[in-house]
């Protein structure tokens, strides 16, 4: 088995069934990744979730000629809520690749950061869980999700609802180690609650690491 990198456009090619496609991009950032699949699959329609207001603004310029994109400024999390904790930091690097950026490590975790000698601001962002969101903007069907927010994959799917993985096919997901925080016992044990949680659902998966005690960044691909 591989291990997965990166989003693998060729491999969603092979799996995707054809017709019009839902796809759910949680922690789009500035837009690189959510342009890059709405080129490869231009009869999806791609919700684009980003927290952070600056990478949220980028996104929307970017993404405003792709009227299939619809991009949402928000958190996913375990909890609705009008404000919800959210933390930010700048990174040089980030805004020379980027642009008009932040940090790629804004975090619903303010540890994450700090342990990483980051120069943190906290502000608050408007929250839902995964259902309450499917529900508000009746997404009956997923065929692929994306989930790369920075330590918000321990939040998104410590609910006691989760019925959005019923209708979901596919999901691409990284869970971020390298800091203490998450190298704990704890997050270790919920990143094997959240592969038990797949297995639950139907899961299976196809490609990456289940090492799950791994000091770096751990990616998976999970279909039905």
């Amino acid at each position: 088995m591989n291990k997965a990198k990166l989003i693998d456009i060729d491999l969603m090619n092979k799996i995707m069934p054809d017709g019009d496609l839902t796809f759910v991009d949680i922690g789009a950032f500035t837009g690189n990744c959510t342009i890059a699949m709405s080129k490869a699959f231009p009869q999806a329609t791609i919700h684009a979730i980003e927290a952070c207001p600056v990478n949220f603004k980028t996104l929307s310029e970017k993404t405003v000629e792709y009227n299939r994109i619809k991009v949402h400024h928000m958190a996913l999390s375990n909890c609705n809520c009008k404000r919800l904790d959210f933390h930010i930091t700048e990174d040089k690097k980030t805004q020379e690749k980027h642009g008009n950026a932040t940090s790629q490590s804004n975090s619903l975790y303010e540890q994450f950061l700090s342990e990483r000698g980051k120069n943190v601001r906290t502000i608050q962002v408007e929250a839902m869980s995964v259902d309450q969101f499917c529900a508000v903007n009746k997404i009956h069907h997923i065929n692929f999700m994306k989930v790369n927010c920075e330590g918000c994959e321990y939040k998104i799917f410590d609910s006691s609802q989760n019925d959005f993985l019923n209708i979901t096919d596919m999901i691409w997901i990284e869970f971020h180690t390298k800091v203490k925080i998450f190298k704990s016992k704890h997050f270790v044990r919920k990143r094997k609650d959240i592969n038990d949680l797949f297995k639950h659902h139907g899961f299976k998966l196809i490609d990456g690491d289940m090492d799950l005690e791994n000091s770096k960044h751990i990616i998976q691909v999970w279909k039905k």
